[in-house]
C-alpha cells in the first residue's frame, strides 16, 4: 500500500487542506493519507483553537486515515526542528513511502538544491556572519541561500515554503527513501485576512471565530461542514492572551541564570523579558516590546509555553540527540487501522493508544531525571494540554491525556 505523510496543525482544518488532500488522491488514488499533527499548542507557541483530539477527528472526517500527534518538544519550535522531528517521526514509522507538502515557491527543484546547500560550509559561514551581525536565524538563512542561487529572497520568507525547504533539508540529511510530493498551494495567502474565496488562511478563520458574533455565513464557505459544525459548538475558542498573568507569575519567580535554562532564552533574551514586564499590560504587548530584529516575534510566543511548561534547554537537547520516542494515535477510520497494524509490524517507535501504559498520573508529579526519556517527552505532551485549558474562556477538566482515547471515525 502506498502511504502518503501529511505535516499539518489543522488549527482549523479547511477547505485548503481539503483541497490538498484531493490533488493527493488525484496523483495517488489508491494511497492512504497518514498526518502528523501538532498537539495542544502551535509551531509559533500559540494555543490551538481546539483540542488535538477535535482537529484530528476533522482531519480524518476531511480525508486523512490516521492522525498521529507530533511530540510537544518539536511541535513548538522553529521550523527546521519541527520539520525535523516530523520527518523522523513518519521515518520510524517503517510504513511511509511519500510525503506531500503545500508551499507557494513554484519551482520544487531549485527549492531542494537550496536545501541541500543550507548545510554546506559556504552557507553556514554566511548565516554566522549574519546572525553575529544581529540577524535572525530565518533572515540570516533565506538571504544566504537569495543570494547564492540568485533567488527572490521575498519568496524564500513564505512559511510554507521554509517548511518546505527544510522537509527536503532533513529528507536530504538522514537519506531518507520517503520521496517529496510538493504540491502548489491554492488560495489566499498565510496572513491573508479576507474570506471572500472558497480558500482562505487559517489566520483569517481563527481570526472571524474569535469576534464576538462570529459571520458563520462566511465561514460555511471555507470550512467544510464538519469542521463548520464542530466549531459552532465549541465557541468562544481557545487563545493564549488568557496566559498573560500566569506568565508574568512565572517570570517574577524566577532570577536571570534560572531563566536561561529555558529552551530558547539565550543572548541576553532574560533581560528584555524582564525588562518588558514593567511596561506593558497584556501578552501581545510584551510580545511586542520583547521582539527584535534578533529576536522574531515567533520566537517570543514560543517561549511563553516552553517557561510555563517548563522545557528546558536539557530536555530539549535530549530531544534532539534521541528524535521522536513514540507514535501517538488521534484519530483513524479503518483504513487508519490497518496503517495501525503496519506500523506494529514495521515501525521502530512505540505506538500509544492508551497512555497509562506509558505514564501515570503518579509518575507524572515525578521529577524528571527519574522518568525514560520516552516519559520525559510525553509528559511535555500532558502538560501542554492542560496549559492549553488555561487558554479557554471556561476551564472544563485537565488531564484529558490520561482521559481521552484515540477517535475512530467509521466510513
Amino acid at each position: 500500500m502506498r502511504v502518503i505523510g501529511i505535516i499539518a496543525e489543522y488549527n482549523p482544518f479547511h477547505k485548503g487542506h481539503a483541497y490538498m488532500l484531493e490533488e493527493v488522491r488525484r496523483k495517488f488514488p489508491d494511497a492512504a493519507i497518514l498526518a502528523i499533527m501538532s498537539g495542544s499548542f502551535t509551531q509559533r507557541g500559540e494555543a490551538a483553537i481546539l483540542d488535538k483530539w477535535q482537529r484530528a477527528q476533522m482531519a480524518v472526517q476531511g480525508g486523512c486515515n490516521l492522525v498521529l500527534e507530533l511530540p510537544f518538544a518539536f511541535a513548538v519550535r522553529s521550523a527546521q526542528d519541527f520539520a525535523r522531528g516530523a520527518i523522523l517521526l513518519l521515518e520510524g514509522l517503517g510504513i511511509v513511502n511519500g510525503i506531500a507538502f503545500g508551499m507557494e515557491f513554484d519551482a520544487p527543484k531549485k527549492l531542494q538544491k537550496a536545501a541541500q546547500l543550507i548545510d554546506t560550509e559556504r552557507i553556514q559561514k554566511k548565516i554566522h556572519a549574519a546572525v553575529r551581525e544581529g540577524k535572525s536565524y530565518a533572515a540570516a538563512l533565506t538571504s544566504a541561500l537569495s543570494e547564492s542561487l540568485g533567488l527572490d529572497e521575498t519568496l524564500l520568507k513564505q512559511p510554507n515554503t521554509i517548511l518546505a525547504m527544510e522537509y527536503f533539508r532533513t529528507l536530504h540529511l538522514i537519506k531518507s527513501g520517503i520521496t517529496a510530493f510538493p504540491i502548489k498551494r491554492h488560495g489566499t495567502g498565510y496572513h491573508d485576512t479576507s474570506m471572500q474565496e472558497s480558500i482562505a488562511s487559517a489566520s483569517a478563520i481563527r481570526r472571524e471565530l474569535r469576534k464576538t458574533t462570529p459571520d458563520w455565513t462566511a465561514l460555511a464557505r471555507v470550512l467544510p461542514e464538519t469542521s463548520h459544525q464542530c466549531l459552532k459548538q465549541h465557541i468562544p475558542p481557545a487563545g493564549s492572551e488568557l496566559l498573560y498573568r500566569p506568565f508574568l507569575a512565572r517570570l517574577w519567580a524566577m532570577n536571570p541564570r534560572q531563566l536561561q535554562e529555558i529552551h530558547g532564552i539565550n543572548e541576553g533574551l532574560e533581560n528584555r523579558l524582564l525588562a518588558s514586564i514593567q511596561r506593558t499590560h497584556s501578552l501581545e504587548e510584551l510580545i511586542q516590546e520583547t521582539a527584535s530584529k534578533r529576536y522574531p516575534k515567533s520566537r517570543i510566543q514560543r517561549i511563553v509555553p516552553h517557561l510555563l511548561i517548563g522545557f528546558s534547554k536539557e530536555q530539549c537537547a535530549e530531544s534532539d540527540r534521541l528524535g521522536p520516542q513514540y507514535a501517538r494515535v488521534l484519530s483513524f477510520d479503518d483504513k487508519g487501522r490497518e496503517l495501525l497494524c503496519g506500523i506494529k509490524a514495521k515501525g521502530t517507535l512505540p505506538l500509544i493508544t492508551k497512555t497509562s501504559h506509558f505514564l501515570t498520573g503518579k509518575e507524572m508529579r515525578l521529577q524528571p531525571e527519574v522518568l525514560t526519556p520516552l516519559q520525559r517527552m510525553l509528559r511535555l505532551d500532558f502538560l501542554a494540554s492542560d496549559l492549553r485549558e488555561l487558554c479557554r474562556p471556561q476551564i472544563s477538566r485537565f488531564g484529558k491525556d490520561f482521559l481521552s482515547s484515540p477517535v475512530y471515525v467509521p466510513f
